[in-house]
């Protein structure tokens, strides 16, 4: 049995049945990311993977369908475990994230410009709702910042909490001063809050396109499906203008107290972090092509990575550095002549 897709939707159907077997595999990988207790807080974020790899092989109709079906079975996950993330909110993320990198490999738009244009509109979306949310109904990030600070801080009140709190250190003495001046802890997230909601959106939308085009031997039935691959989306390079955003936003957080005060600090550190995320992209791009350069795979490259992973926020900074840096030193050309020299001396 198979499902045929329209010519009209998703990727042309050049005659290769589609297997009813991969609509349940990715169907069991969308309940697995999104209703599985603890799975789903670590992993939910990917669930438009699966998604828009239906929507590609299978189309509108089919992919609508295939949604609606997952909807039903992650509210029923919900209603019984409680633990699980809301299967609402977290499927009106799957189906934006999804349907627009769809339409995006649908239209051969190229990979950089689809992350762009969507991820910006996407975001602008996402800021139209919090602004509206926050002055005309009863949400407020604030609120919800506040709310989990006073949970997190009453869990370090009594039982086990209080207990690791008496063994001291320095984590245990940061703990205890968001314990005694919650206060003062939500005035500092909500001063970096902003910059927080743009990286973790760009983060978000930018690892599922990677994870979209790093398994399109899923959804592509031809080279002619979609002209461009994970190569052309890696070669991400942040154009040499934002430099000066870079500079501005030193500038505001090493000196800005003494002209501006506090507030150019705050906005300083919103600027970092947002231009930083980019630059991230830039870096990651460059070690990936380090390590095709370097014809390091497998086991290795695998072990780099989480590397990479274990060291978190750390590596983050790193990639971020050297995404500047190839700004100002294009490394890739000198990927390119060393590649050159090496057919030279063959030769």
């Amino acid at each position: 049995m198979s499902i045929e897709k329209d010519n009209t939707d998703g990727v042309e159907n050049k005659g290769n049945p589609k297997k009813l077997e991969k609509l349940f595999i990715l169907g069991f990988f969308s309940v697995l990311l999104a209703g599985t207790p603890l799975i789903s807080q670590i992993f939910g974020a990917f669930l438009p993977v699966p998604l828009c790899m239906v929507f590609l092989i299978y189309g509108k109709r089919a992919g609508s369908l295939f949604a609606a079906v997952i909807t039903a079975v992650l509210l029923f996950l919900h209603s019984s475990t409680k633990v699980t993330i809301p299967p609402v909110p977290l499927m009106l993320y799957g189906l934006c994230f999804s349907l627009v990198i769809a339409e995006f490999v649908n239209r051969r738009v190229h990979p950089i410009r689809g992350f762009l244009i969507g991820g910006f509109s996407l975001f602008a979306i996402l800021a139209s709702f919090l602004f509206f949310s926050e002055f005309f109904t009863d949400f407020s990030i604030r609120g919800e910042v506040e709310k989990n600070v006073m949970n997190f801080a009453e869990s370090f009140k009594k039982g086990p909490g209080a207990e690791a709190l008496s063994q001291g250190g320095e984590g245990a003495r940061r703990i205890q001063d968001i314990v005694d001046k919650p206060e003062v802890y939500v005035n500092e997230v909500m001063n970096w809050i902003p910059s927080a909601i743009f990286a973790v959106f760009f983060l978000s939308w930018w690892t599922n396109f990677y994870l979209v085009l790093r398994n399109d031997s899923v959804w592509r039935s031809s080279g002619e499906d979609y002209p461009f691959s994970l190569d052309e989306f890696v070669k991400f390079r942040v154009p040499d203008f934002c430099i000066w955003i870079l500079i501005l936003a030193l500038s505001l957080f090493l000196g800005g107290e003494y002209l501006l005060g506090e507030r150019a600090v705050v906005i300083g550190i919103n600027l970092l972090i947002g231009a930083g995320v980019f630059y991230f992209f830039q870096g990651f791009g460059l070690l990936m092509d380090l390590l095709k350069h370097m014809k390091i795979v497998g086991m290795v490259r695998t072990l780099i990575f989480l590397s990479l992973i274990l060291f978190g926020v750390r590596s983050g900074f790193f990639l971020a550095f050297l995404g500047v840096l190839d700004n100002f030193k294009d490394f890739r050309k000198s990927f390119k002549k060393k590649n050159n020299e090496d057919e030279g001396d063959n030769l």
